[in-house]
């Protein structure tokens, strides 16, 4: 079901799933139909079947957008930067150096 983000929580369907921090702002679909979920500086791996989040690494800055292209994970900072990692189990964010 659709994504709503509430604070320190995000509602997928009819399931609420912690994600301690502040309010859930940008979310977007993993191909394996995960979500990731920012609360400000942290980013959140959940898991909609299960109804689980965990914690992933993180660049120390707000995430002000996230998009899936090209088998990466794409998250723009609000430090003026660009992130990625590669779509694995243990997300891991590398800044971009065009």
């Amino acid at each position: 079901g659709p994504m709503i983000g509430l604070w320190g929580r995000v509602q997928v369907g009819g399931r609420t799933i912690e994600t301690a921090g502040n309010a859930v702002l940008n979310g977007v679909e993993l191909p394996d139909g995960d979500l990731v979920v920012t609360t400000g500086e942290q980013v959140y791996r959940v898991d909609p079947v299960q109804g689980t989040s965990r914690l992933i690494t993180t660049p120390l800055t707000v995430i002000s957008g996230l998009a899936v292209h090209d088998g990466m994970l794409w998250a723009a900072g609000s430090d003026g930067n660009l992130y990625r990692s590669p779509l694995r189990d243990e997300l891991s964010f590398e800044e971009v150096f065009e």
